[in-house]
């Protein structure tokens, strides 16, 4: 965090961070995303990180069945975490660029 937004701006966004989780987590507990999956009309691609503490490998093995969409995806990304887009930002390209190509 500290190369994107420097010092003061790493110590704004983690401030921030505690106060949202502080107020949405609690609803949280009780949101279930596998309930009633959308439908979509549109290629859908998920990337995760394989060392995201945020989305469990548990819920990302989930993700394939849920998804009712005309084509999707689901990659799990070594050595990454939450933000994979930073992490493995070569690795997220080449598999958006993979999507647009198919898709």
């Amino acid at each position: 965090m500290i190369c994107t937004y420097g010092l003061v701006g790493t110590a704004k966004a983690l401030r921030n961070m505690n106060l949202i989780q502080r107020q949405l987590l609690p609803e949280l507990v009780s949101l279930n995303l596998f309930a009633d999956p959308p439908r979509l009309a549109v290629p859908v691609h998920y990337i995760f990180g394989e060392q995201d503490p945020l989305t469990p490998a548990s819920i990302v093995k989930q993700l394939p069945v849920a998804i009712v969409a005309p084509k999707h995806t689901v990659t799990l990304v070594p050595d990454a975490g939450h933000m994979v887009h930073f992490d493995k930002p070569d690795v997220v390209r080449s598999i958006a660029m993979s999507a647009r190509e198919v898709g």
